[in-house]
């Protein structure tokens, strides 16, 4: 009997497995929509400071004020995750960042003070880095340990 499960063929791969779970299809589609929109507004954010500014330095300082709350509070952030309800976290991470561009918006329209963009792109940056590690952890509560691998994928 045993000889007979050893020389059967291997279980074919399911390259959707993962997106057959509803859960993992709206987790995926909101991080999609997220990354989308966020890339925009990173685009944006450099188009407005470059236009207003004609300083390139100043675009660099985008990329710098976005790395400081990630070394400050990473491993906070992951303490966090371990410690609190995981989908709370990701929901107010997701507001955090929702406002942070919303204040920009308003910012960009009135010709605010640049250093108030910075200062709001920075708590928009800590406010996604908070809600990393705990939607990070969320992903094997939401698909089947079978699936895992590729969901990750």
């Amino acid at each position: 009997m045993s000889d007979a499960k050893e020389n059967s063929p291997p279980e074919p791969h399911d390259p959707y497995l993962a997106l057959r779970s509803a859960n993992y299809r709206f987790f995926a589609l909101g991080w999609m929509v997220f990354v989308l929109g966020h890339q925009a507004l990173l685009v944006a954010l450099g188009w407005e400071i470059c236009s207003r500014t004609k300083s390139v330095e100043l675009l660099g300082l985008i990329a710098g004020v976005q790395v400081i709350p990630l070394l400050l509070l990473a491993l906070p952030a992951g303490q966090l995750a371990d410690s609190y309800d995981r989908r709370r976290l990701v929901q107010i991470s997701g507001l955090g960042a929702a406002v942070a561009s919303l204040v920009l918006a308003i910012l960009s329209h009135r010709d605010g003070m640049i250093w108030a963009m910075f200062v709001t792109m920075t708590l928009g940056s800590a406010a996604l880095v908070i809600g990393r590690p705990a939607r990070a952890a969320l992903l094997p509560q939401i698909v089947p340990a079978n699936a895992f691998g590729n969901a990750v994928t």
